[in-house]
């Protein structure tokens, strides 16, 4: 970069000053080669330090501040020369266009950045320097073009780190002061950390209002919790604190911006309109007189084709097609990146639950930028909302291919892999998961239910216990604690986790049927005869009956299970029926009943594990062998249907 910034001035300056701070590269060599006087100076963790060092070398009547990885357009050098000749003001602003994210970003503000030598004016700032001690400035159309932001991920965060440090000592050093507060907002955003960024900003604005600081920058900061705010879904936040900047100063582009955002979001369109319109209006006066607006950073500049596209949706729900259709199309002719905008239609898609438009948006916007790994990451959600498992791991594996820390996605594909039975796999990912967070819930429970089907009692108990030490009130932790203690014959731990359960949960139906099942290994029939109760209610069944022995108590039960199996809820249903027979004492009858019920309802499978009961209990019942036969009649296994219909045959030849 650095001979990128010498040639764009080299034709316009009297003198270069470098002054190294330690360099390991080629900064020296580089800079030399264009004449430039080279100092050296050890790195003492203040940027406006060094800056006045450079200052103080110079020997000209005006100083131009240039970084390394910024340059000047090559149409502003002769402008420089021609501001240095008004002798009515000592400093220039030069308009600052600083790229963010890969360069689809572009933050633009007024800056001083040519001034005279006179000894007066300096920098200040540990980290974020800015000019002090001039008197007279002026704009004039200079711009420079800084790429310091637009870096590969491992530079931005060693630059990240180096700058939070930085800033954190001066907040140390004058914690009431609301600037550092303001850039290490800053920083956070630039990590996507909503969280911090909204913390350290509002901290920002409370300092500056409580000192009367009306600096432009502090609307930054308004922009910095605002934006965060809508990242984390909390709107109204994010709307209270953009309202605030726009009454500071009704010009905040930023805000403008981010309100179109927001009552787009609450479908308030008359509102998303005013202040799309506002943000247009804003925009020409920025491009046509930018002085009017001082050093006011714009981060928003070369936003207006994502205004255009939600003005198209808002158009969109109002019906208003043509109008829709122009605002689509402006939208599409403004963005030089095709991906974002087709990303951007998805994103906006999903929002509306939209998912099969938004998965053909999303697949065009993969074909312009096949390495965006928030793609694949929405993606995933996308086939989420659609129920196609397949893709969703699909897309989830791209993630993490892409980001390897990324535990939400981790924790996902490690939630399908055990829905679908890969338990090696499951396991990876979810102990991946807690080495990263120790305390994640959802890891923990799924490890848990991971190790009660593997048979490993003892490692699910300590895994759901240390998940209920993070969620006490888990339902699901709880259910599958349970049925551990089930498993194990600790009916009563068992019994106080599911009494638990009805207690945070009274309309679970299958903790109401597992009570049920404790309280008759328990041999306390009239608990039986209260869940039945509760049972009949959650089913709508009718309650006024008369129970005069265990064998009608097991009916009711058979009653419960056929009601579930209309309602598809075949496990529920299999889970009454068992009640049903350790009541009935294992009744030939009883488990024939619900052998037929399972069949009426084309449960085959359940009709012919019952009916292979009822055959063990009783080998001689043709009507048993018959039953089997037309289960398996049903299921297209002609072979067993016919040797099932042949033993029945011989069993009963009338």
């Amino acid at each position: 970069l650095l001979p990128q910034c010498l040639d764009s001035v080299r034709d316009y300056v009297d003198e270069m000053v470098v002054v190294d701070t330690g360099s390991t590269d080629n900064t020296v060599k580089i800079a030399r080669s264009y004449g430039a006087k080279i100092f050296f100076h050890p790195w003492e963790g203040d940027f406006s330090k060094h800056r006045n060092q450079s200052i103080s070398y110079a020997t000209r009547d005006w100083i131009f501040i240039l970084d390394a990885d910024e340059f000047l357009l090559p149409e502003c050098g002769k402008t420089v020369r021609e501001a240095i000749e008004d002798e009515a003001i000592d400093s220039v602003y030069a308009v600052v266009k600083n790229a963010f994210d890969k360069g689809r970003g572009e933050a633009v503000s007024n800056s001083i950045r040519i001034f005279r030598n006179n000894g007066a004016i300096h920098y200040e700032g540990r980290v974020h320097n800015r000019v002090v001690g001039e008197k007279a400035s002026k704009l004039y159309p200079i711009t420079i073009f800084h790429e310091g932001y637009n870096l590969p991920p491992e530079q931005s965060h060693k630059k990240f780190l180096r700058t939070t440090k930085l800033l954190k000592q001066e907040i140390q050093e004058n914690p009431q002061h609301p600037r550092a507060y303001h850039y290490l907002a800053a920083s956070y955003l630039s990590e996507n950390m909503y969280d911090e960024a909204i913390d350290v900003a509002m901290k920002a604005i409370k300092l500056a209002e409580a000192n009367d600081y009306h600096d432009f920058i502090y609307l930054w900061s308004h922009f910095i919790a605002g934006i965060s705010y809508l990242k984390t879904n909390k709107v109204d936040e994010a709307e209270e604190v953009c309202l605030r900047a726009i009454n500071k100063s009704p010009k905040h582009l930023d805000s403008h911006y981010l309100l179109t955002i927001i009552y787009f979001d609450k479908k308030n369109w008359d509102k998303s309109f005013h202040h799309s319109s506002e943000y247009f209006a804003l925009l020409d006066r920025i491009q046509k007189t930018p002085g009017e607006f001082g050093p006011m950073v714009h981060n928003t500049i070369n936003h207006q084709w994502r205004v255009h596209l939600h003005r198209g949706f808002a158009f969109t729900e109002l019906g208003k097609q043509e109008k829709a259709r122009e605002a689509f199309s402006r939208a599409l002719s403004l963005c030089d990146d095709k991906g974002e905008y087709y990303k951007l239609l998805a994103t906006l898609n999903m929002r509306h639950s939209e998912f099969s438009r938004a998965e053909g948006h999303l697949l065009e916007a993969l074909k312009y930028n096949p390495d965006d790994e928030e793609l694949y990451r929405n993606g995933a959600q996308i086939y989420q909302k659609l129920g196609d498992r397949e893709k969703e791991a699909t897309f989830l594996k791209e993630t993490l291919k892409r980001d390897s820390d990324d535990m939400d996605s981790a924790f996902r594909l490690g939630t399908i892999y055990l829905e679908e039975k890969c338990y090696v796999e499951a396991g990876h990912l979810l102990k991946r998961v807690i080495a990263k967070n120790p305390s994640h819930s959802g890891a923990l429970i799924n490890l848990g239910v991971l190790a009660k089907r593997s048979g490993d009692l003892d490692s699910a108990l300590r895994y759901l216990e240390k998940a209920l030490q993070e969620t006490p009130d888990s339902v699901e932790a709880l259910s599958n604690l349970g049925h551990v203690y089930y498993h194990r014959d600790n009916l009563q731990k068992a019994r106080q986790v599911f009494e638990r359960l009805t207690e945070i949960d009274s309309t679970l139906v299958d903790i109401h049927l597992m009570l049920s099942m404790v309280y008759v290994r328990l041999e306390s029939p009239e608990l039986v005869v209260t869940e039945c109760d509760w049972l009949m209610s959650l089913l709508g069944l009718n309650r006024n009956l008369t129970l005069n022995s265990l064998l009608d108590l097991s009916n009711l039960f058979i009653d419960i299970g056929k009601v579930l199996l209309e309602q598809k809820r075949a496990p529920l249903a299999s889970l009454a029926f068992n009640v049903a027979m350790h009541l009935g004492g294992e009744a030939i009858q009883t488990i024939k009943r619900i052998g037929r019920i399972c069949f009426q309802h084309g449960d085959y499978n359940a009709s012919l594990e019952y009916l292979e009961k009822a055959i063990r209990l009783n080998p001689q019942d043709w009507e048993n062998f018959c039953l089997m036969g037309d289960c398996y009649t049903k299921m297209g296994a002609e072979e067993a249907a016919v040797i099932c219909h042949q033993k029945a045959k011989e069993l009963n030849p009338y």
